[in-house]
């Protein structure tokens, strides 16, 4: 049975779950100059990824989050958005990560803050995402 499509979010929906995440700290959500069309840039490298290198969906998802923490398109809370878009880009596709929200998050922090030019550490994330994979239940 082939496989549906891979779901994506768009631009619109992480500044929407990042002025959520923000509301509830009671600070303001802000693009930074800029910010749309990065953060529209970090979006896009999971689909490329899919396309020209047959990225699954744990390197994709590997890819939006640090993609979206790297470019920094929001004056505070990058890392939440991009830990946020990645869970719900997994759940959009039918999957959940079984591990702590601190393991993860600790994860992502490593993978920004290595110096790893090679892209290892996004590989190792990618390899820690699919090895904690479970489906969603029914």
């Amino acid at each position: 049975m082939p496989q549906p499509p891979l779901r994506y979010l768009g631009v619109l929906d992480v500044i929407a779950m990042h002025q959520e995440m923000m509301a509830r700290y009671n600070q303001a959500s802000m693009l930074r100059e800029n910010g749309e069309a990065t953060l529209e840039s970090a979006m896009t490298r999971p689909q490329m990824a899919a396309h020209y290198e047959d990225a699954d969906l744990a390197k994709q998802a590997a890819l939006l989050i640090i993609g979206i923490a790297q470019a920094h398109p929001f004056n505070d809370g990058n890392k939440r958005a991009a830990f946020a878009a990645g869970i719900v880009f997994l759940q959009l596709n039918g999957y959940l990560v079984k591990s702590r929200r601190r393991e993860f998050g600790e994860r992502i922090v490593a993978v920004l803050t290595s110096n790893d030019r090679s892209g290892a550490s996004l590989d190792a994330l990618a390899d820690w995402i699919r090895s904690s994979l479970e489906p969603l239940p029914d």
